[in-house]
């Protein structure tokens, strides 16, 4: 493990009060994926917006908007194995102490017509076997500071189609609003995740 980076973390929270970031029609393609080889992942933002500011120098508050996005993943030239569409809005709450985000208070994201559209063939692609040797999830343990102690999820015009690659049959389903509020009730520390 390496000593904390408490330098940068200052100062990326001394800029931070005054940073606005905003990015318009972005495209990012992956074209390795481990867990499906022969594809490549699409990922195209219209607006990407990105506000934040420091509350007495203990609080780090951001707020991020995201306008028309959407992710493919794409084989050949053939229609999309997966297809989705969304625009959110997040905002996030940070305790920030000597100089490091010590905790994450309070998350909150708003995710408006999400359209999910999946061929049946995107499985036949996977390839999701863990190699021999490869590490697990261990790791992950050092992020618990980052672990929200209040998260809230809502969802509006949810859709959602599974189809059949010979375009026969297919199953779809709608709803109209989703609502998911978790609350961490102990205090997250690397080695023990609540």
């Amino acid at each position: 493990s390496q000593p904390p980076r408490g330098k940068s973390t200052r100062t990326l929270l001394l800029l931070a009060q005054f940073l606005g970031v905003q990015v318009r029609e972005v495209k990012v393609v992956l074209c390795r994926l481990p867990a499906f080889p022969d594809c490549r992942l699409v990922t195209e933002l219209g607006e990407l917006r990105l506000d934040s500011s420091v509350i007495h120098r203990t609080r780090l508050s951001l707020a991020l908007f995201l306008y028309q996005g959407s992710v493919s993943v794409l084989r050949g030239s053939s229609k999309p194995l997966l297809e989705a569409n969304f625009a959110f809005q997040a905002s996030i709450q940070a305790l920030v102490g000597a100089g490091r985000i010590s905790s994450v208070e309070d998350v909150n994201l708003d995710i408006d017509g999400l359209s999910v559209r999946v061929l049946s063939s995107l499985f036949q692609y996977s390839q999701l076997a863990r190699r021999p040797g490869q590490p697990g999830g261990a790791g992950l343990t050092s992020y618990a500071a980052f672990i929200p102690k209040v998260c809230q999820v809502k969802a509006e015009a949810v859709s959602g189609q599974l189809e059949h690659t010979d375009g026969v049959s297919q199953l779809s389903g709608e709803l109209s609003l989703l609502y998911l509020c978790g609350k961490c009730t102990e205090v997250p520390r690397a080695g023990l995740l609540p």
